[in-house]
């Protein structure tokens, strides 16, 4: 005889259950070849068979061996966590080891399937960082004291509206936000994600509010190499052609002195001919050349 137990799944188990409850509990036993109180105890677990996975045999988790010392490393975790500090499974286990000796445990080794149980038990996950936080300064309590008090004070000495008094802050986006997990077959060696490839590119966004507790509408800010070409105001193509049809007189005058002043020097050199020369008898006889006998005219 095998005196190996048997294991039956959970889907196994609500098929028997509903074959029993159509029928009866012995009927049930003989079709699946099982023991009538396996079927009893199947029906009395019933809600809690069908909240389990289907392919599960059993709903076995260890229980709780140290609840002082798992009380302490997750008001640890909670308290790190508002403060913004992140916080890791070998900082968890290492706080923990730290704390079993201060409370006398010889038998906590902090493995990682305790990590892993203590995880699930108080709802812990590891997440993704979705952003970083900066360290506030330690003088920023008083620093928003004194603005207060700031404000306080001009309200006092000039009534301002509520309305009147605004802030506004600037954020940077991403123009493409790709994730840095994803759901995949397991082994894979490549995990590849498609980008539009304006992962670094970034536009400003600029958030606005009123003390009145009106929000103003956001203004997006793009920065661009080019300045843009606005459009051409009212009365813009008027004003534009009378510009071109003063500079166009301008222009016009300018060559018009221009011609004028060719005109006068050239009839200073213009050429005589011939017949325009007077008669040569008026210059009067040729007057003979002398030549000095010292001079060289070699």
């Amino acid at each position: 005889m095998d005196s190996r137990r048997n294991k039956f799944t959970t889907k196994f188990k609500l098929r028997v259950i509903e074959y029993a409850e159509q029928t009866k509990n012995c009927a049930a036993a003989r079709e699946f070849k099982v023991s009538q109180k396996n079927v009893r105890d199947w029906k009395r677990l019933s809600p809690q068979l069908k909240l389990m996975p289907k392919n599960k045999c059993a709903n076995r988790e260890k229980c709780n061996k140290w609840p002082q010392l798992e009380v302490e490393v997750a008001k640890y975790v909670s308290e790190n966590r508002q403060n913004g500090y992140g916080v890791s499974r070998g900082s968890i286990r290492i706080f923990a080891l730290k704390l079993a000796r201060k409370l006398g445990i010889t038998d906590f080794k902090a493995s990682h399937g305790w990590c892993t149980r203590f995880m699930k038990r108080n709802d812990f996950v590891l997440r993704q960082r979705t952003k970083i936080a900066q360290l506030l300064p330690q003088e920023l309590d008083d620093k928003v004291i004194e603005f207060h008090r700031f404000i306080i004070k001009h309200r006092k000495k000039n009534p301002y509206r509520l309305s009147c008094i605004g802030n506004m802050d600037e954020t940077p986006m991403n123009f493409d936000m790709p994730v840095s997990q994803t759901v995949d077959k397991v082994g894979e060696k490549t995990v590849l994600v498609k980008t539009t490839g304006q992962e670094k590119s970034r536009f400003t966004v600029v958030l606005s509010c009123m003390a009145d507790g009106t929000k103003l509408t956001p203004v997006v800010i793009f920065k661009r190499k080019t300045i843009p070409k606005p459009n051409f105001p009212k009365g813009g193509a008027a004003a534009m052609a009378g510009s071109a049809v003063i500079g166009g007189m301008l222009l016009a005058m300018i060559e018009g002195v221009g011609i004028l002043l060719t005109r006068f020097t050239s009839e200073q050199f213009k050429p005589i001919a011939p017949g325009e020369m007077g008669d040569p008898s008026v210059l009067g006889p040729p007057q003979p050349m002398t030549l000095n006998p010292e001079a060289n005219y070699q």
